[in-house]
């Protein structure tokens, strides 16, 4: 039995799909999951699980679909596989500046390294600065209290890939909570 995290997209964002986490928790345990937990209200599901990650995808996110009515991208993850991520170089070892943040892509598909990092887009409000097996790292900069789209460089570069993302900040929370 291994301990993964799903990464859920468009869950409780911007107003739109709100979904109590009870009601959550209950749509894993339906597909027979066990130590289903949440953690904050944006689709971070814990579980505990004997099948492949592919596998779990493949089964979650058809099932959220039926219940909820709307497709809900699962991206799951081992809390290893996590733990892992926050050893990056570029982000565990400095916290960013104020109007910096740091962001982790999870993809559905492995991503190929560019040939040049860091990728900086256009308009030089933010950066790819890293690539693990299925993540994207992403430094980019608040400018005038609007964030940086991370999402078009990532399109531009790796084509029309769909992902979630997390804070860095927040998936060491996660970690934490997904371990507790």
């Amino acid at each position: 039995m291994r301990r993964y995290i799903a990464f859920l997209r468009g869950i409780n964002v911007g107003g739109n799909r709100v979904v109590k986490m009870e009601v959550l928790r209950k749509l894993f345990e339906e597909l027979g999951l066990e130590g289903v937990k949440t953690y904050i209200q944006s689709g971070n599901v814990f579980f505990d699980a004997d099948a492949d990650p592919q596998k779990l995808e493949a089964q979650i996110a058809p099932h959220l679909h039926t219940a909820l009515g709307f497709q809900v991208p699962v991206y799951i993850r081992t809390v290893e596989e996590v733990d892992s991520l926050l050893e990056f170089p570029l982000f565990c070892d400095k916290e960013p500046g104020e109007n910096e943040r740091y962001l982790v892509l999870f993809t559905a598909e492995k991503v190929t390294v560019p040939k040049k990092l860091p990728l900086t887009s256009a308009k030089g409000d933010c950066e790819i600065v890293g690539v693990g097996k299925k993540e994207v790292f992403v430094r980019y900069f608040v400018t005038n209290g609007r964030p940086a789209d991370p999402t078009k460089l990532v399109s531009v570069t790796f084509g029309d890939i769909q992902t979630t993302g997390r804070f860095f900040h927040t998936l060491k929370k996660i970690v934490t909570a997904a371990k507790a």
